[in-house]
């Protein structure tokens, strides 16, 4: 199992995790990305290990240039003329939020990771914008859907073997492995916006926000498959090759993800 899915795991398991995506387009074709996370850490009753003010003032300044530096390293991977403009975490009780913005000057050359590995083998959300008096964009969103990394990393079956392992045994291990995937699905969200800054004459996207001038490409809260209603839709996602993509095609979920591939706007 890879290792960021395995921290992936541990933060999920013990903390709320919400994370949002703004990507705001200027008519010129140049903007910004902003990404957020918000993490709340439920209540413990363990101690501290006798850590100082000092101390933990000083491994919060670790830890805050260690991740900025990891952002920083980001923009190799994110397209030609993209620039690292700020990164910011603010901690409260029980709840970390970081915040990182990133501009761009031309969005055909701009690429978008949207899933959690630093080098993820499905291709990257990719944009070809023509300006004019009706300016176009068109946004190619990978084919081949991508899996939700938690669910893949978690409800994949164990390999089979030769070992004598009794119906018991595999009955339960499942049922743990359902166990946990849906204390993880309880306080997990994510979301995906596209903020014009002219307002939207036409568009395929299937979630529209006149108001905002956006489009949504998704905003999954991912309790909503724990309720009894939606129980046939969350065996289908528990499942190793399911993907959000074959579980919204069937409808019936308030929550939103968009299932085309092309998706054309003028503004």
């Amino acid at each position: 199992m890879n290792k960021s899915i395995i921290i992936l795991l541990i933060l999920f398991l013990q903390n709320c995790f919400d994370k949002q995506i703004v990507l705001k387009i200027n008519k010129n074709g140049s903007g910004t990305i902003t990404e957020t996370v918000i993490m709340t850490m439920k209540p413990t009753t363990v101690e501290s290990d006798n850590e100082t003010p000092e101390e933990k003032k000083k491994q919060e300044k670790e830890n805050f240039e260690k991740n900025k530096q990891k952002q920083i390293d980001r923009v190799t991977g994110m397209g030609q003329g993209v620039k690292f403009e700020s990164f910011t975490m603010q901690n409260e009780t029980n709840k970390h939020i970081a915040t990182v913005v990133y501009s761009f000057k031309d969005i055909n050359h701009l690429t978008i990771n949207t899933s959690f590995e630093d080098k993820p083998a499905e291709p990257f959300i990719v944009f070809q914008y023509t300006p004019g008096k009706k300016s176009s964009m068109l946004i190619q969103i990978p084919k081949k859907e991508e899996k939700t990394q938690t669910t893949e990393a978690i409800s994949a079956e164990p390999a089979k073997d030769n070992s004598d392992k009794s119906g018991e045994e595999n009955t339960g291990s499942k049922k743990q492995m359902e166990n946990m995937l849906k204390n993880i699905f309880k306080d997990l969200k994510m979301s995906f916006v596209i903020h014009f800054e002219s307002p939207i004459k036409k568009t395929n996207a299937a979630y529209l926000d006149e108001k905002n001038n956006s489009i949504i490409l998704y905003d999954v809260a991912f309790s909503e498959f724990l309720d009894d209603k939606n129980k046939d839709k969350f065996e289908k996602l528990s499942k190793s090759k399911a993907d959000l993509a074959n579980v919204f095609k069937d409808g019936g979920l308030k929550s939103k993800f968009e299932l085309n591939h092309e998706l054309k706007v003028e503004f």
